[in-house]
């Protein structure tokens, strides 16, 4: 595909063509390449490409007919940015002027020149055609240094593309590789996971067997410790046993209506949907009931007469609570 549609004679190219009508060689010097574009109506005007990025390298002219073609190779050795090749421009010597840009071939669309970190070994080669005449014989300086045959050219376009079938190889084994670590990444998190609430668990059962000691149980509203020796109402874990004792009096109690004693903790809770019931001395031959809930509750449901099983209401004056369960 030929993206070099507008190539023209630059306006000083046109000059030393004029000059060069007296018989004078055409010597084409060098190459660059240019990373800007103009309007093609500008080309004419230019003296050099726009925005330079560098030389490219002539390979040996070669005649067919009245046309010389001249071989271009573009290569990104030394090349440590990319950028968008738009123009390439020739340069030939001018015997009043010197060097001079002597003509300029401008893309219809740019093309992407990878840097060498991008894409090691990137080359490129173009053919341009320029008609001659014998008033006008042809000569390109060519620089040995950036020589490369066809052959040459072909044999390293060859190994590039053998590299790449090989970098690709690599791609997807790393690919594969990668989707293998991941599966593993994950059952190993998995297992991570399983063992952090295994240590969770065991954590948990170790906190329940653990001896709290005695802990002040908090009471609710109308709920009091008795004075004096009488042992306040405390509670303990042991061994996953959940201990509740002492003696507390109980004000504004209404018959068989429940009475909130006192509200444990999380951790000193029976499992949530589950109930005990508990019977207790109490005041002057009277037995008390309790219940416990998996909110923490402790509730006094009733406190009634051995003698007759009347209920109590209003003040009690005093009622034991020595409970366990387990957690």
């Amino acid at each position: 595909m030929n993206i070099w549609k507008d190539t023209v004679l630059t306006d000083k190219g046109a000059a030393l063509q004029a000059k060069l009508m007296q018989g004078q060689t055409l010597k084409i010097t060098g190459a660059k390449t240019g990373a800007g574009s103009v309007p093609a109506v500008n080309l004419r005007q230019q003296t050099d490409v726009t925005e330079e990025r560098g030389d490219i390298t002539l390979q040996p002219a070669r005649t067919e007919g009245d046309q010389t073609i001249i071989p271009v190779l573009l290569e990104n050795k030394d090349l440590k940015e990319g950028y968008e090749l738009w123009q390439i421009g020739f340069y030939a010597e001018d015997p009043d002027e010197g060097e001079i840009l002597y003509c300029i071939a401008q893309a219809t669309k740019g093309k992407d020149i990878p840097a060498v970190s991008e894409s090691p070994g990137f080359s490129i080669t173009w053919d341009f055609y320029f008609q001659t005449s014998n008033t006008a014989p042809f000569e390109v300086m060519v620089n040995s240094k950036g020589l490369v045959r066809i052959e040459e050219y072909q044999i390293q376009s060859e190994e590039i593309d053998n590299v790449k079938k090989s970098t690709q190889k690599l791609d997807d084994s790393i690919i594969v590789l990668n989707t293998n670590l991941e599966k593993t990444n994950i059952n190993l998190n998995s297992t991570v996971n399983d063992l952090k609430t295994a240590n969770t668990n065991i954590q948990s059962i170790k906190n329940q067997l653990a001896d709290t000691g005695w802990i002040n149980a908090p009471l609710a509203s109308g709920v009091y410790n008795l004075s004096g020796s009488v042992q306040p109402l405390k509670y303990r874990r042991k061994n996953g046993i959940v201990y509740v004792s002492g003696v507390v009096k109980v004000t504004g109690k209404s018959g068989d209506s429940q009475k909130v004693i006192t509200t444990l903790p999380a951790g000193f809770r029976i499992t949530s949907g589950s109930y005990y019931y508990f019977t207790n001395a109490a005041t002057g031959g009277t037995m008390s009931r309790y219940l416990v809930l998996s909110s923490g509750n402790i509730t006094l449901e009733w406190v009634r007469k051995l003698q007759d099983g009347s209920v109590l209401s209003g003040d009690i004056t005093w009622v034991g609570i020595d409970i366990s369960y387990p957690v």
